[in-house]
This record gives structure tokens, C-alpha cells and sequence, in this order.
């Protein structure tokens, strides 16, 4: 009984290894939209996965954030109706599978925050934030070479910190 559990486990790992196997150095790219749940503030953007290993990524991304008069389903935010945002972030992506077509993954990552402010003459201007980023996406492939992927991450920004919601889509080569 003992070398049967102890060949399940040497197959099972062999099947893990090479199930995600075969990835190191190909890239993908798509498309994602982005909300923050306490700025509530919505944006759209590009992301590319750079594999690395088999097992983990190299994120790079851009978000352009919308104005909120742009879209009806937010509430009115004085505050941000008239400024211009984007970001740029880096994260890094552990890849682990949980079946053969999805996988999950923790991220963890650098962020700059452009923040253009255009309120009143006397507080124009450009804040620039610089900050880091946590959390966790799963990623499934709908067909071959094309996913659709979640994310819920939070962005420690100074004066800006609340956590994201992302949706996105893309495609691997």
C-alpha cells in the first residue's frame, strides 16, 4: 500500500511539472478594466505576461482612469471630476495551477501613480505617487491561447491606498 501512495505521489508530480510546463519565454497580452472600490474610479488598459520560468511572470501594465461624470454607474465625486489619472505598475505573478485550463496566482508589485489636478488655479498641478501593490488573480483559458483573467489587489498609495477589482482578457503566444 505504502508504494502505491508513494507512486501516486512521484506521478502526480511528475503530471504537475509537466502540466504547467513549457511556458519559460513566451509572452502574452491583453486587455484589462480596473476599479477602485474606495476612489471609485474606473480604467481601462494594456497589461503583458512575460513568463520568466514556467512558474512565474513579469507583469508590466498601463491604466488610463476615467473621468466619473464618463460613466454612469458611478457616483459623483467632486473631488476627482475634473482630474486626469493614470498608472503604471511591474508585478510578479507565482503561477500555480488547479486544473489544466485555470490557474491561480499571488501578486505582488510596484506601482506609479500620475494624477494630474485641474480643480481650482491655485491646486494645479501634477502629483506623482509612487507604491506598491498585493493580492491575488486567478486566470482561466476559455480556448486555445486566449484567457480571461480576475485580480483583487491593494495598491498602498500615499493619500490614494484602497483596493482594486480587475477584469481583463488576453491572449499568449
Amino acid at each position: 500500500m505504502k508504494k502505491i501512495a508513494v507512486l501516486l505521489v512521484v506521478f502526480s508530480t511528475l503530471f504537475a511539472a509537466n502540466a504547467s510546463a513549457q511556458f519559460q519565454g513566451t509572452f502574452g497580452m491583453g486587455a484589462h478594466a480596473n476599479f477602485g472600490v474606495e476612489q471609485h474610479n474606473f480604467g481601462v488598459g494594456l497589461h503583458i505576461h512575460y513568463y520568466m520560468t514556467n512558474s512565474v511572470r513579469l507583469v508590466p501594465s498601463a491604466t488610463f482612469f476615467l473621468p466619473p461624470s464618463a460613466i454612469s454607474f458611478l457616483p459623483d465625486n467632486e473631488e476627482l471630476e475634473n482630474n486626469r489619472a493614470w498608472k503604471a505598475e511591474l508585478d510578479i505573478h507565482v503561477v500555480a495551477p488547479l486544473s489544466f485550463s485555470t490557474v491561480v496566482y499571488p501578486i505582488i508589485g510596484a506601482s506609479y501613480t500620475n494624477l494630474r489636478l485641474n480643480d481650482t488655479p491655485a491646486e494645479n498641478g501634477t502629483q506623482h505617487r509612487f507604491g506598491g501593490n498585493f493580492g491575488v488573480g486567478i486566470q482561466h483559458d476559455i480556448v486555445y491561447r486566449l484567457r480571461v483573467n480576475f485580480e483583487i489587489k491593494y495598491h498602498m498609495i500615499p493619500d490614494r491606498s484602497q483596493v482594486g477589482l480587475m477584469v481583463g482578457i488576453g491572449f499568449w503566444i
